[in-house]
Order: C-alpha cells, then structure tokens, then sequence
C-alpha cells in the first residue's frame, strides 16, 4: 500500500503490514502483539491515528472492553461497507463479524430522512451475544 503525500516512517510500514497480515478486524493491541516488541503500544496508537487521518485506515468503535478495531482501507470487508454491511461485535467473546441483511438497505434513508442524520452503516457496530456465548450463559 502507498503512503505517497504522509511522512513514511519504519514503523508506519511495521503497522501497514501488520494490519495486512491480520487480515481482519484488529485492536491496537493486537497490532502490538504482532510486531513483538518491534513498535510498543504507544507507538501502534499513534500511527494508527495517522494512518486513520491519512484515508489508508478504518477505525471503529466497538466500545466496552474491547476498545476501537482497525483495518486496512481496500480490506475484504470495505468493499461490503459500500453495500450496506455494519458490524456485529460479541458482547461474550468480542467476535467481530458482518452482516448483509436486505433489512438494511433502507436505513439510511430513513434516518436522514427522519432526523436528519446521515448515518454510515460501515461504521456501525450491534452488539449483542453470539450462539456460542449464549449457550454459555445458558448452563
């Protein structure tokens, strides 16, 4: 991926790959597990932010314990957030995962459209139980 216009540093090029190899959602956290010790913590925050503000990054909120996920901009799934695909996050296990439901579609509309919010659904996050999780809490 080109960073041509932003300052490219080595460890802008550490995270860039990381997030490829992820190949998923990934918290800042997990970016840092990956690069073991080659970008602390701090260092994975701060890029991302800029990686974010630079248009090559996805940042979304999944709020509770898991924090904000990341992605590569051009990902598998940033082709779905143009069709109307948000998020599902496991309030259990915190499993991210997409849905592309026909339910959808109108949604946008109708919340422009009834209280004038233009809502992104790529950035959008449910949250609830996966089945996994559910069978847990039912024992």
């Amino acid at each position: 991926m080109s960073t041509r216009g932003s300052y490219h540093t080595k460890q802008k090029s550490l995270i860039l790959q990381a997030l490829a190899d992820a190949g998923e959602h990934v918290t800042a956290e997990g970016i840092a597990d990956r690069l073991k010790g080659r970008a602390g913590l701090a260092t994975v925050y701060r890029q991302l932010e800029a990686l974010v503000a630079e248009g090559f990054v996805i940042r979304y909120g999944t709020g509770g314990r898991g924090g904000a996920c990341y992605m590569l901009k051009g990902d598998c799934c940033d082709n779905e957030h143009d069709r109307d695909v948000c998020h599902l996050l496991c309030a259990g296990c915190g499993k991210v995962s997409h849905i592309d439901c026909d339910v959808l579609s109108g949604l946008p509309e109708h919340i422009f459209a009834e209280h004038g919010v233009v809502v992104d659904l790529g950035a959008t996050v449910l949250r609830g139980l996966c089945c996994a999780c559910r069978g847990k809490s039912d024992k």
